[in-house]
């Protein structure tokens, strides 16, 4: 309906996965290359994950796309299946007749077996793609891990690719999934655009879709980031919706005051005109019969004069200064709006790695570049990931949060939590908020400092020193004779404290499982969050 209006030669915001789209920032670049080389791999797995609308399924198209001529690949959309049904789904999809026994595992198997034999023979390889990966049951997890046994003396057959959300990483921490944890071989998780990524992003589709000039505003930009938070698919959506908004309205740009409007529209909420959708379709059924009729010979100003019929006047008004800083006297949705308005933008030189600091008993004296290569000097170290509350529950440490507002990414200081309420500090403020609420502005990403018995090593294991090897086995409760080397046995103690408390079974003492034994040695030296019963 608008490309004319843009002059533009394809809807550019389609959610539809067009690699020609494809806009490859440095993450997305990476998250290519990484399945690209994992094409050229001997077997095992692979792991890519990301957020609902990250671009998973635009990166897998890109990369069938690019894929060497001597490989074949098999792409599994549907995960949702019985083992001899995916089974069947991957004979199918790389072009294998089906056995008659088609309920057969064993029977399917050989059929797969034999096929792959033959293309190794001829110098071909073969790789499996399961999109939405985090629906499999653990039964044909498991049934896939079998398949990365088919292999001659020296080469596996089949490399095999896992894709899905976040739930996919917890889904293989499970313990009976452990073997299929330990063959993955490379992991990728794709992060949301930051705000000039967005930006970035928005200009190359408009560029491709034939767009000969920048046609949103630098404000329009800011609120899509906002609406988004840096995810393709919700950028995608909210800008095709401002684009037919602008173009009801007959703008040349799209204005802030539009994309708001949009965002608006698509989240549900109230609106007392008409959308943008319905006026868009009312208008253009009215101006094509006036035009036909003869009465209006101008499309473009019968949609104009019709609009101004149906708007109201916008009045302006003057904006009224902010209230002060009350945490304690204003709703929740309120009070966290101000929190993150009042959190510094830049981890470095805010007040939340100064507070950080300041609960391990340092003092920062100024400013640093290198926030994470500063603590080292204080026998420090950063651990970064993502986590539910539970989970930073169980880390008991004071943590730097991620918090998206329109302007970007603001630093949190999450100093406790009891039951369903975070305690945070900005500044010299203290807030206690829901955390339903917080969720709105979290995503998960999470900074916190431990300290490592070794300051040399972030991990214990086999290479490790003989004296990091005595304190891990005097933390484990280990009697003598001390071992001086990474034994069996003290490996299976470490997988024994892992596994109560709720650690990646791997056998390796890394930093969760040392942040663990820290906060089991009860040492009044390290910082825990004011943590009571009870919890999200």
């Amino acid at each position: 309906m608008y490309l004319d209006h843009f002059g533009l030669d394809a809807k550019p915001f389609s959610i539809t996965p067009e690699p020609r789209f494809l806009h490859l920032s440095e993450r997305y670049r990476e998250a290519l290359a990484h399945l690209l080389y994992g094409a050229g791999e001997a077997g095992g797995f692979l792991q890519l994950t990301g957020e609902v609308g990250t671009g998973k399924t635009m990166i897998c198209r890109a990369f069938l796309a690019q894929l060497p001529e001597a490989v074949d690949a098999a792409l599994v959309l549907n995960p949702k299946l019985t083992a001899p049904e995916l089974l069947c789904n991957i004979l199918e999809e790389l072009r294998i007749p089906l056995p008659d026994e088609r309920d057969s595992t064993k029977a399917l198997i050989d059929r797969l077996n034999a096929h792959l034999l033959d293309a190794y023979s001829r110098g071909r390889r073969t790789v499996l793609l399961i999109d939405e990966a985090q629906n499999l049951s653990p039964d044909v997890l498991e049934q896939v891990r079998l398949l990365t046994n088919l292999e001659t003396d020296r080469h596996k057959l089949l490399q095999i690719f896992l894709i899905g959300q976040p739930e996919l990483r917890h889904l293989l921490d499970q313990p009976e999934l452990r073997q299929v944890a330990q063959r993955i071989t490379a992991r990728c998780h794709l992060m949301p655009l930051s705000p000039e990524e967005t930006r970035a992003y928005v200009a190359h589709r408009l560029q491709v879709a034939g767009a000969r000039r920048s046609l949103f505003t630098r404000g329009a930009l800011k609120e899509i980031y906002a609406f988004s938070g840096g995810i393709p698919r919700l950028i995608n959506t909210v800008c095709d919706r401002a684009l037919l908004g602008a173009y009801a309205t007959d703008c040349e740009r799209v204005e802030r005051r539009v994309v708001r409007r949009a965002a608006a529209e698509l989240t549900g909420s109230r609106d007392r005109q008409r959308p943008f959708g319905a006026r868009a379709a009312l208008l253009g059924v009215l101006a094509l019969a006036l035009a036909g009729a003869g009465f209006l010979p101008d499309t473009r100003s019968a949609l104009t004069l019709l609009f101004e019929r149906m708007t109201p006047p916008v009045i302006a008004t003057a904006a009224e200064p902010p209230a002060p800083l009350q945490p304690d006297a204003l709703p929740a949705h309120i009070r966290i709006q101000q929190l993150v308005r009042e959190a510094p933008a830049s981890l470095d030189a805010g007040a939340a790695g100064a507070g950080l600091l300041e609960n391990w008993g340092i003092v920062a004296s100024e400013p640093v570049a290198d926030f994470c290569q500063n603590v080292r000097t204080h026998g420090l170290r950063c651990l970064r990931g993502r986590a539910s509350w539970k989970e930073l529950r169980r880390l008991n440490r004071p943590a730097v949060l991620n918090f998206w507002s329109d302007d970007g990414v603001r630093h949190v200081l999450l100093t406790g939590m009891q039951d369903q309420r975070a305690e945070f500090r900005v500044g010299d403020a203290q807030w206690t908020l829901p955390l339903t609420e917080s969720d709105e502005f979290w995503r998960g990403n999470y900074l916190i400092l431990w300290r490592p018995p070794d300051s040399e090593a972030s991990l214990i294991g086999r290479r490790s020193s003989p004296w990091a090897v005595q304190w891990l086995w005097e933390r484990l409760g280990g009697g003598v004779p001390v071992p001086e080397s990474y034994t069996d046995t003290l490996r299976e103690k470490v997988v024994d404290f892992q596994q109560q408390h709720a650690l990646k079974t791997d056998g390796i003492a890394g930093p969760r499982t040392l942040i663990q034994l820290n906060t089991a040695a009860a040492d009044p030296t390290i910082p825990r969050l004011d943590v009571r019963v009870g919890g999200k």
